[in-house]
């Protein structure tokens, strides 16, 4: 699992594939950003247009903020949708990470 440390811009690639794991570019994407163990919402649903079969999505340093200061440890959950092909069929997928407590950081 990937760890960053809190209050840190995150950048993942995203990269897309059809059933078979033929790479295909988007007509459109979707993706929300959520705390596991609270399941608080931290990014609603938020629409990204794909140029190409990979796309950068960058979860910011205010978004990476520890939400609760008695864990040394909280998992954030990404889960990214998208439409593709002429049929406009659709995927999604869920990427989980860690922000790790600085003790530090207010």
């Amino acid at each position: 699992m990937n760890v960053v440390n809190e209050e840190t811009t995150l950048t993942l690639q995203c990269t897309f594939a059809d059933g078979t794991g033929a790479a295909v570019i988007p007509s459109a994407g979707l993706y929300r950003l959520d705390d596991v163990s609270s399941d608080t919402q931290i990014v609603d649903w938020t629409a990204f247009t794909p140029s190409a079969a990979t796309h950068d999505l960058t979860i910011t340093d205010a978004q990476n903020a520890i939400l609760d200061s008695t864990r040394a440890v909280e998992k954030k959950r990404l889960t990214v949708s998208i439409t593709f092909g002429t049929d406009n069929k659709k995927a999604t997928a869920e990427y989980v990470y860690a922000v790790r407590n600085l003790s530090k950081i207010t």
